[in-house]
């Protein structure tokens, strides 16, 4: 069967449309001239490949007597460039552990078409099919398909048979390439009630939903029913009213739901700068099993409320208990705190002792893998662990702490609609002293009790406490700044002479401490060396405080300033000026997210050389966003022979949404802009 697709080429940011038909076919390998005709250069010439269709479904059936959720998942795409050779490879995760899921069923063939129009087709061979194994819990196929060059036309398919009726695969109608056609199916047994959440900035094209009646077939003798409590983690038989019994076969008919989502002509969603992750704005239909009920049988809900929720966890054995007293804990508690009164001294103390003596194994979790004990003895363990240690030592010294549920920057944002926990993937610490809140994060040893990880900093996070439901936003109270003040003067030789002193508060500072940690020469080369030839360091130190560092050179150049004849051009930004605006798109639908305000401020005071005199200047200039979102100011004066500029960014929210984008990007196209002004020196007539 044929079916016409009407693409509509928007791009991610609205580009002006272009209509266009193509007719391609979605029958498995239904491959014909037309699929390696189409194309989709005009709207999105850098594609390197499209996707020309991806259809899958999901359903219920009887697999070894017992009822399995089983995925199936055809996929065919036209590669166009080089640069497309990646998508021919294919990876397939699946949770392996205890053999939950596995991988049924991968077929593949490569089309090629030659000068005559004949087309050929390859076979993906089991040979260079591969299951390797990933992480503890998970594996994944792995396939490369065969004979593939610039215009190939690929399809595989596989299935995907899983025991977990609980994580529910997400469907993802989006990618980084065009995608002509998404469908996605599911059948879904009455016994089963699923919460929905469609995300994504393209609408849905076409959902219909109707009711269906089906059979269950179970062989007699092996038809057995699973306790209720094992479902979360094993399979079980459904027996709702025997309807007939034929050659050692029990029958079960029940009614259900098939729902049908299609996506047409999606536009390409590819990595843009100043976002959490590219994952909260694709488009993908996301399910959530809310109950699940076998009458007679088995009863068990899933959502709650967040109180409940918070009692459970609390009362879990790798999160809450974990908080029972500790004597070992205890003591070192007790250490570190000796003859500090002041609670804030006290919190202080501990913190520092946690994100120095323990190492985080790098790995985000909620809970604990084994116990506390083991972590503290072993001075290592994940964010749980290490951060449920730190809330159980603020007890211990008699301070009102709680853990804290968040899911990070690169996990994704939480939805409060819901009380999933699944929804996040890591734990920090909240302690509250006299009214105020402080939110810790001990698995960085470089950054101060008051700040969290760059990570952390992610909407809001859940407090633990037991009975009740507290959120909590996840903010740095620390001010982001940087301000550098320079004194410059022109040597006998013409060379810019310059003493610079910078200061910088929050995240300014831990980032650039870090680096300079890291690798000195590297850090003074990528922030002063690199950017002006012929530069020549006299002096420098860095002052490296934890939230506030002072930094310190003395430098010259003689290529910062250029002198033709008898005019010197000079950028009084020297190299502190911002040289790219990094929000290209005209328009764009997803938010802005800068992770933090922050305000950045170059002062510069310059002697004009003797004998010469200003002859252009750049104009001064402010900048205001709406609602006080922000603002910049360029204030450049000249007193005789001396000039002073002062240039000041200042960004007031973390998140602009697509109405403030336009005045956010014309703004910084402005700075950008005023930064590339020179100053123009003339040498004065001395018959003047």
């Amino acid at each position: 069967m044929k079916k016409s697709i009407l693409l509509i080429a928007l791009a991610l940011v609205c580009l002006e449309a272009r209509l266009f038909s193509q007719t391609v076919s979605t029958k498995w390998k239904d491959v014909e001239k037309i699929d390696f005709e189409l194309s989709v250069e005009e709207e999105y010439p850098d594609a390197p490949a499209v996707v020309l269709f991806d259809i899958g479904d999901a359903v219920f059936k009887v697999i070894e007597n017992e009822i399995k959720l089983v995925y199936n998942r055809q996929v065919r795409i036209r590669i166009l460039s080089k640069e497309g050779y990646e998508w021919a490879d294919v990876e397939i995760p699946y949770y392996a552990y205890q053999q939950y899921e596995k991988v049924n069923t991968v077929n593949g063939f490569t089309y090629n078409i030659d000068e005559k129009g004949k087309i050929s087709k390859d076979k993906l061979k089991n040979r260079d099919i591969y299951d390797e194994n990933t992480s503890e819990h998970w594996n994944q196929i792995k396939f490369s398909m065969p004979s593939v060059k610039a215009g190939s036309v690929i399809e595989y398919e596989y299935s995907i048979i899983s025991s977990d009726f609980i994580a529910f695969r997400d469907w993802t109608f989006q990618r980084s390439i065009p995608v002509l056609y998404s469908k996605f199916t599911t059948r879904i047994p009455e016994y089963f009630r699923y919460a929905t959440f469609y995300q994504g900035m393209e609408e849905m094209d076409k959902k219909s939903e109707e009711s269906f009646r089906d059979v269950f077939t179970f062989q007699k003798q092996k038809h057995v029913m699973n306790r209720a409590e094992e479902i979360a983690h094993r399979n079980y038989n459904v027996r709702r009213g025997q309807k007939s019994m034929e050659n050692n076969f029990v029958k079960h008919e029940y009614h259900g739901t098939e729902t049908v989502y299609i996506m047409e002509n999606v536009p390409p969603l590819k990595d843009i700068p100043f976002i959490p992750t590219l994952d909260d704005y694709i488009a993908k239909i996301k399910f959530q099993l809310a109950e699940q009920e076998v009458p007679g049988y088995v009863y068990e809900k899933y959502f709650t409320s967040w109180d409940y929720l918070c009692k459970e966890l609390m009362d879990h054995e790798k999160i809450g208990r974990q908080l029972n007293r500790n004597r070992t804990v205890k003591k070192q508690t007790d250490d570190i705190i000796a003859g500090i009164s002041d609670p804030k001294e006290k919190m202080k103390k501990i913190y520092d002792f946690v994100s120095k003596a323990m190492e985080w194994d790098g790995s985000y979790r909620y809970g604990t893998y084994d116990n506390l004990n083991t972590a503290f003895e072993e001075r290592s363990g994940n964010s749980a662990e290490i951060n449920l240690i730190l809330t159980l030592m603020m007890r211990e010294a008699g301070l009102v702490s709680n853990p804290v549920l968040i899911s990070t920057r690169s996990h994704g944002k939480v939805l409060k609609a819901y009380p999933v926990v699944e929804n996040f993937n890591h734990l920090i610490n909240y302690t509250l002293i006299d009214d105020t809140a402080y939110l810790m994060d001990a698995t960085d040893g470089d950054l101060p009790y008051n700040m969290l990880p760059k990570n952390d900093l992610n909407g809001s996070g859940l407090v633990l406490i037991e009975g009740a439901t507290k959120w909590i936003d996840l903010q740095n109270p620390t001010p982001n700044y940087f301000k550098t003040s320079l004194v410059a003067r022109f040597d006998d030789d013409m060379n810019l002479v310059c003493d610079a002193q910078s200061s910088n508060g929050g995240y300014y500072a831990t980032d650039k401490n870090k680096a300079y940690q890291k690798d000195k020469e590297t850090y003074l080369s990528s922030h002063y060396t690199n950017k002006a030839i012929d530069f020549k360091t006299d002096t420098f130190y860095l002052n490296e405080n934890p939230d506030i560092t002072t930094e310190y050179i003395k430098f010259q150049s003689s290529s910062l300033a250029q002198t033709t004849g008898d005019m010197i051009y000079l950028n009084p930004m020297l190299f502190y000026g911002l040289e790219e605006n990094k929000l290209k798109r005209e328009k764009r639908k997803i938010p802005v997210d800068f992770n933090y305000p922050f305000e950045e401020t170059y002062v510069l005071n310059m002697s004009i050389p003797d004998g010469y005199e200003s002859l252009e200047k750049p104009e001064n200039i402010k900048l205001l966003l709406p609602n006080g979102g922000g603002e910049y100011l360029y204030f450049l004066v000249q007193n005789g022979q001396n000039l002073q500029l002062v240039s000041t960014l200042k960004i007031n929210k973390t998140i602009y949404s697509e109405e403030e984008y336009p005045y956010l990007k014309k703004m910084f196209d402005q700075i950008v802009a005023k930064h590339a002004e020179p100053i123009v020196m003339k040498k004065a007539d001395p018959s003047e």
